[in-house]
């Protein structure tokens, strides 16, 4: 789409006969790599110029089968991303945009799957989750050569550790993690081993699980589980004493969703808030305990007007989402931060009908 009418249009049907699902969609040298199955090679590695001639299958890697692609990440001029061959199963590949020049990277765990995830670019170097075969799926980092691509920390000394939700915040890389005596827990890494620790053991005896890693007002803002409040909005400022918890919104620990999305927009931190009196609807804080409230009741007397993640978009410095107000309609909301300024967009030709699907997704182009 170009953004009119008109310039909508159908660039390819990939798969003849069903859906070809692409996704993963990342930008190198001027194209598009997407992940997508045409019905007879598989889930396989896809490009496209914007043409329908230009948009064809890059490479088949696993023949007669899918070797889903995953992870796409551009780093030092290079696409990075994780693949199955036959013979080498599920590992790091590296492509320079030309068939030829798409190799394996390198085969972590030459006895099985060290199925790459979770790639991350930070201070110059590439990081990911992999499984070596030997200390199971644990944090590792590459700068680019194959001897260069090592294991920072077995964090998980009996298991996996299984790093995600990376997000660089003042200087250093912060993540998820679980080791084998705290669960799963907040950790940060200078990319040293000595410098990847734990930051605060949120949940006593359980996992916390944190995640939603958003930057506002010189704090890292995430959800999280503790053994007392449930799950509630947390932040950092990267030490254990400024790891705390924002506001007690939910009293009611046995009400649980997931997942849930945070968005900074003009100047503000909006985010799902679920508690009993109005369900789950969306909220809004300025970082501090009195500033942190209920935006909207959209649909009084029901659980929920929100209940999708990746809902929430910043377009001309207001927040735009879906949800939906009781009438059993999804469709599209704005707000300015305001309680009065929070209201429902009606399509043009509007006549009662769901404008919205249930995979919707808001993208500023």
């Amino acid at each position: 789409s170009d953004g009119t009418t008109d310039g909508t249009f159908l660039i390819k049907k990939i798969n003849p006969i069903n859906t070809s699902s692409p996704s993963e969609f990342t930008i190198y040298k001027g194209m598009l790599f997407f992940s997508a199955d045409n019905g007879t090679n598989g889930r396989e590695l896809w490009i496209t110029d914007g043409t329908t001639n230009g948009t064809k299958l890059f490479k088949d890697f696993y023949y007669s089968k899918s070797s889903n692609p995953s992870g796409l990440t551009v780093y030092k001029d290079k696409l990075y991303f994780a693949t199955t061959d036959s013979l080498n199963g599920r590992e790091l590949w590296r492509s320079d945009g030309t068939i030829e020049g798409t190799l394996l990277f390198k085969d972590i765990n030459i006895n099985g799957n060290s199925s790459p995830s979770n790639l991350a670019t930070y201070n110059n170097k590439l990081y990911f989750s992999a499984d070596d075969g030997v200390n199971g799926q644990e944090l590792w980092v590459t700068d680019g050569t194959e001897e260069g691509t090592l294991m920072i920390k077995d964090i998980n000394i009996n298991g996996n550790s299984s790093p995600q939700e990376f997000k660089e915040f003042k200087g250093k890389l912060y993540f998820s993690a679980q080791d084998e005596s705290n669960g799963r827990e907040i950790w940060v890494t200078d990319g040293t081993a000595s410098g990847t620790k734990m930051i605060k053991n949120i949940h006593a005896t359980e996992n916390s699980n944190p995640y939603g890693f958003t930057e506002y007002l010189d704090k890292l803002y995430f959800y999280a589980i503790d053994n007392i409040n449930g799950f509630e909005l947390w932040s950092t400022d990267g030490t254990t004493d400024g790891t705390q918890l924002l506001k007690e919104i939910n009293s009611n620990n046995e009400l649980i969703y997931y997942p849930c999305e945070l968005k900074v927009v003009a100047g503000k931190l909006f985010f799902y808030g679920l508690n009993t009196e109005s369900g789950l609807e969306p909220w809004v804080t300025d970082g501090t305990e009195e500033g942190t409230h209920l935006l909207k009741n959209i649909a009084p007397g029901s659980w929920y007007s929100l209940y999708s993640k990746y809902t929430f978009a910043n377009y001309n410095n207001k927040l735009y989402f879906r949800a939906e107000d009781g009438s059993n309609l999804d469709e599209l909301w704005v707000s300015d931060g305001t309680t009065e300024g929070t209201k429902k967009i009606h399509p043009e030709g509007y006549v009662g009908y769901e404008p919205l699907g249930c995979q919707s997704d808001f993208k500023v182009y």
